[in-house]
């Protein structure tokens, strides 16, 4: 918080430093990008599926649910596979 002059509803001399923020900013949420192949793959038990410790290839990143509301899907590459593969959103 940052001093300034006196508002209606503010503790004196205070004000929020995330008031400048540009609207294009809201609305963006972290997402979580899982493997489709290799999650199957790992529910079937097919051995070695996984990486070490059961792992499934993800990647994190950002997405504008006004502009894209429904699941992201990309295509990434999967280290564990060696190969590009379908990555879903997922609920974590």
């Amino acid at each position: 918080l940052l001093p300034t002059a006196d508002e209606p509803g503010r503790p004196a001399g205070l004000v929020a430093l995330g008031a400048h923020r540009k609207p294009t900013k809201k609305g963006r949420k972290i997402i979580v990008l899982e493997c489709t192949e290799q999650r199957a793959m790992a529910n079937k038990g097919v051995p070695g599926a996984c990486g070490p410790r059961g792992a499934v290839s993800r990647y994190m990143s950002q997405k504008n649910v006004r502009n894209t509301p429904q699941p992201l899907e990309l295509m990434k590459y999967n280290k564990y596979l060696g190969r590009h593969t379908l990555h879903r959103e997922i609920k974590f």
